[in-house]
């Protein structure tokens, strides 16, 4: 189980404000329509897309299209207002961090495979587009898109779809972001928001996508398959001493992994007050004894399905190193029947990236296979142990004493000698008592005399 600083929890929440920011900007601008754009009451039509992932060399179905056409009046008696049409195109690769032109890939693509009923053949395309449709009476419409066929040479990734509704009932369109510049959908987003009509369309819709993922992914990405790092040391060392960071690493998938390489660094430093990444403390930080560095890198080699193997860290300190939490961070390289993988955790990633990802999305958001746990310790004078031995030691008197009067006083004929002690011993307490009275009296007498003035005669003398 993970032992952790109590004191971890209550700065997690300051840790996060300090956090070096970053937004879907930068791997593109947010191709989702915001959920507060249009207002409840507001006529648009929204588009809510399953984005899938596929490992290559695969086909794959690429899921439902809900559009929901809310509050749009429809001429149910006229059969040609009631049309619509879908047109969707893989138009633009990316990663969270990079994008690219499908040109720049130099590699196959995958494309939408579907049969055409006019062709009555198998299509292979960047684009499709649906057969005419009629609105339901719900004015909710699913449909059914087409598959998608990935080379085994694709790039993995994830490949983005604009999406456009051709509204023939109500003689409009809607469009996503992949019909504009990424400056043009800004300043859409921005005319909707003032109540003003966007540029070249009728309405904004949110994109589609889908992930290209490497064989096995979607067995390997399994959370309760991912690598378990359990069994946590984490010290709380004085400064200018060292203390053992440990841990274990265990293989739960059904092969053997490779080339095991686990990476451990020191990323954030946190108080009650205050946190900001290591780099930016004044004071010496916490490194690796023999490595001089506040992380490392540690090969394990191979682990065995169902077997574990251990990471054993020594923590060197400075006299001035700055107290306080320090958050670790991990990452996971390892080879699962001959494809590589990495995982990585919290501290690897952005707040906005960690506080918007899609578990199906991991490769475009995130660039992982998987999520391992952060972890940390602490560099703190230790609380002292005699005030809590002195309670224990006062806790220990007092409830003798107290079983002993309850059975003197309840018990006293099956306790006679219990009895008879105490009675003794209160005798004793009593005169004691009485005699530090007497003493204190006296005393206060004597003082009172010393203090009187000295009568006249006294004084020619």
């Amino acid at each position: 189980m993970m032992r952790v600083p109590a004191i971890v929890t209550a700065i997690l929440l300051l840790v996060m404000a300090f956090l070096p920011l970053g937004t879907l900007s930068d791997g593109g601008i947010d191709p989702r329509v915001p959920a507060d754009l249009y207002g409840d009451d507001d006529t648009h039509p929204v588009v809510e897309f399953d984005n899938e992932t596929f490992e290559v060399g695969t086909v794959g179905a690429l899921g439902v299209l809900k559009v929901s056409l809310n509050n749009f009046e429809i001429d149910q008696t006229t059969d040609d207002l009631k049309e619509f049409r879908v047109f969707l195109e893989i138009y633009r690769w990316g990663e969270y961090g990079r994008e690219r032109e499908l040109n720049e890939l130099d590699a196959p693509l995958p494309l939408f495979t579907y049969f055409d009923e006019q062709m009555n053949d198998t299509v292979q395309s960047l684009t499709w587009q649906s057969h005419d449709e009629s609105w339901k009476d719900d004015t909710i419409i699913e449909m059914h898109l087409p598959e998608v066929t990935v080379p085994e040479d694709a790039v993995q990734g994830y490949y983005r779809i604009r999406v456009m509704l051709d509204l023939n009932a109500v003689s409009e369109n809607a469009k996503s972001m992949g019909h504009f510049t990424e400056q043009e959908w800004g300043d859409n987003i921005e005319r909707v928001r003032n109540d003003e009509d966007p540029v070249d369309t009728h309405y904004l819709v949110s994109e589609a996508g889908f992930t290209v993922v490497p064989e096995h992914f979607e067995y390997i990405s399994l959370p309760n398959k991912v690598p378990d790092f359990g069994n946590f040391t984490t010290p709380v060392i004085r400064p200018g001493e060292s203390g053992t960071y440990n841990f274990t690493v265990s293989n739960r998938y059904n092969l053997t992994i490779n080339d095991v390489f686990v990476t451990v660094e020191f990323y954030m430093w946190a108080t009650i007050d205050d946190a900001k990444p290591i780099e930016d403390l004044d004071g010496p930080v916490p490194v690796i004894k023999g490595i001089g560095e506040p992380g490392d890198r540690v090969s394990l080699g191979s682990i065995d399905p169902g077997s574990s193997k251990p990471i054993r860290l020594d923590i060197a300190t400075e006299d001035d190193t700055p107290k306080g939490t320090y958050f670790v961070r991990h990452r996971i390289e390892f080879e699962y029947d001959e494809v590589a993988f990495v995982m990585e955790s919290r501290g690897f990633f952005t707040w906005d990236q960690w506080e918007g990802f899609d578990y199906t999305n991991l490769y475009y958001q995130l660039g992982t296979a998987g999520i391992v746990p952060d972890s940390s310790f602490s560099v703190k004078d230790p609380v002292p142990l005699w005030p809590l031995a002195t309670l224990i030691v006062l806790c220990i008197l007092l409830g003798t004493l107290a079983v002993v009067f309850y059975l003197a006083e309840e018990h006293g004929d099956q306790y006679p000698r219990l009895k008879k002690g105490l009675q003794y011993w209160s005798g004793k307490y009593q005169q004691r008592k009485r005699l530090m009275r007497q003493r204190l009296e006296d005393i206060r007498a004597d003082q009172e005399v010393a203090d009187e003035p000295l009568d006249d005669a006294d004084d020619d003398d």
